[in-house]
């Protein structure tokens, strides 16, 4: 089991350089944003051949969720470009090497058609599939449609990434999700909050119950990796310092969570 963290740990570092903190602090993989903005001067060729050479793993990429909701539309426009995007997406991630594709389930607006939401996420599967890309939806807000992508997905290869931050904001029973469908488990966003917004702290810093994820997680012997999606509650620290507060933290969730936080 390795560790990782996502690309962007709240400091506003150029890519490179967040780069090798992330190797230097001892992780073994990160995760990228994969959208097409031009925030990031470095072409995404440049992103991966950076990564790599840092000897890091490219774990996942976390697609924009700036379409999701049209995935889930009426207007046939919109529904149709944006399954467009989301298949390119995957087929950049194949050309890339990059094993898998984490996208939001659900978006926050309420949801047009259950239908045609359903049958987006049948097609991206399905591309997935033929790219031998793993695809993982992400527990966002809590939502029976949610539940039915897993149900629908999952025997068709469908897995899914455990956010322990969302769960523990708009679930009403936290923990349920992860305990029913742990066995189509294949990667985490771990992180804490005062269970009102999605926080990003270090686990150990709010209300999240890490011992019992940690629990579950091992009684299913989840092998996947072990990653955080973090950033810190101030700036006043160096990166490498919190980097470091980060890789013992997830040391501590790892071994059980069951002593106070290595913070």
């Amino acid at each position: 089991m390795g560790q990782g963290i996502y690309h962007y740990f709240g400091y506003d570092f150029d890519f490179e350089t967040r780069t090798r903190l992330i190797a230097q602090a001892g992780f073994d993989s990160t995760m990228l944003w994969w959208g097409d903005e031009d925030f990031i001067p470095l072409s995404k060729d440049q992103q991966v051949a950076c990564i790599r050479e840092a000897g890091l793993a490219i774990e996942n990429v976390h697609a924009p969720y700036d379409q999701i909701a049209g995935l889930w539309a009426e207007d046939l426009t919109r529904l149709m470009e944006a399954r467009k995007s989301y298949c390119r997406y995957l087929q950049e991630c194949a050309e890339h090497k990059i094993p898998m594709m984490v996208i939001h389930g659900l978006p926050q607006e309420p949801v047009e058609n259950d239908k045609n939401g359903l049958e987006s996420f049948r097609i991206l599967l399905e591309q997935a599939n033929a790219l031998q890309v793993i695809l993982a939806v992400e527990n966002t807000i809590e939502d029976n449609r949610f539940e039915r992508l897993l149900q629908e997905g999952i025997p068709h290869g469908l897995k899914w990434c455990y956010d322990s931050s969302h769960d523990w904001v708009y679930s009403q029973k936290p923990i349920r999700l992860l305990e029913t469908y742990a066995h189509a488990l294949t990667c985490l966003h771990l992180s804490d909050n005062d269970g009102k917004g999605d926080r990003h702290w270090l686990p150990g810093q709010g209300k999240v119950e890490f011992n019992r994820i940690s629990q579950v997680l091992r009684e299913h012997e989840f092998c996947g990796q072990w990653s955080l999606e973090v950033f810190p509650q101030g700036l006043d620290e160096p990166a490498e310092v919190f980097l470091n507060r980060a890789k013992k933290c997830l040391d501590w969730v790892m071994k059980g969570a069951q002593d106070g936080a290595q913070l």
